[in-house]
């Protein structure tokens, strides 16, 4: 089965046999639930690795499709952290479809706080008005 490993040592994301992503923290494997907070701390290092070297180490067409890829987006937006959330807007640009239903909500409210920097802001107002018709 695929093993993903992250920059931080003892955090992994496992394909199981029972054909479903899991991540390794703590010692043991846990499901992916956006609603428990260690799982959603332990997807943002992905983000540091890049979207194109996380899905290159993957083998298989199977665990590719399944691959929570939106899930790690959806971390690092959630994130009260400036460099998260830029990662997390670096994942998105490099995804071939983007699903605004999914992401809209979050790219909007960060591109008008003024918490965030100009740049940030700025790229994301670019990236929704480029994909505002697709």
């Amino acid at each position: 089965m695929e093993t993903i490993y992250s920059v931080v040592e003892d955090i992994y994301l496992k394909y199981t046999d029972e054909n479903v992503w899991k991540i390794f923290f703590l010692g043991e494997l846990h499901d992916l639930d956006k609603n428990d907070y260690r799982v959603v701390l332990s997807l943002l290092p992905y983000l540091e690795i890049g979207r194109e070297n996380v899905l290159k180490k993957i083998k298989n067409e199977v665990p590719r499709e399944s691959f929570p890829e939106k899930l790690i987006i959806e971390a690092g937006l959630s994130s009260a952290r400036e460099g998260w959330v830029s990662l997390a807007v670096q994942w998105l640009v490099e995804m071939p479809d983007y699903d605004a239903n999914l992401f809209d909500g979050y790219l909007k409210q960060i591109a008008f706080n003024k918490g965030y920097g100009q740049k940030l802001r700025h790229s994301i107002i670019k990236f929704l008005k480029n994909n505002e018709f697709s």
